[in-house]
């Protein structure tokens, strides 16, 4: 999606996940699969794209990009990684038995935790975000 098919105005600023979004879950998310024997990437829904190739997108569509960027954007959690995985990692998730779904969610939490659980408990994600500006010409 290049944004062109849902802006009516003349310019846009936006910003959304970019290349580096949630790596580290989305890897230990792929190795708790992988260790199962389960293919993760026929299921991951993510895109996750450079400046670079949004740039080309959106010149492609009829946009003059102003400016773009990918800045990293740490988010802290409100309750587990857990909770934050039943809703963003459904698609990796909903197809498993539930033991299964709780041995992948419990090794991902694992494998996680040093980078992303601070030592009081905090789990911060590692968002990246791609934000540009551009008008959209003719």
């Amino acid at each position: 999606m290049c944004g062109a098919c849902c802006v009516t105005v003349v310019g846009l600023l936006v910003s959304w996940a970019a290349l580096g979004n949630i790596a580290t879950v989305r890897q230990a998310l792929h190795q708790a699969l992988h260790d199962r024997g389960i293919n993760a990437a026929l299921q991951d829904p993510w895109f996750f794209p450079t400046a670079d190739a949004y740039h080309r997108l959106l010149k492609a569509h009829g946009f003059q990009v102003t400016e773009i960027r990918l800045f990293p954007r740490p988010i802290p959690l409100p309750g587990p990684l857990s909770r934050w995985m039943d809703t963003f990692a459904a698609t990796f998730l909903d197809g498993l038995d539930q033991a299964t779904r709780q041995a992948v969610v419990a090794q991902v939490s694992q494998t996680t935790a040093p980078q992303l659980c601070s030592p009081d408990g905090v789990w911060t994600v590692d968002y990246v975000r791609l934000r540009f500006r551009a008008v959209k010409l003719g």
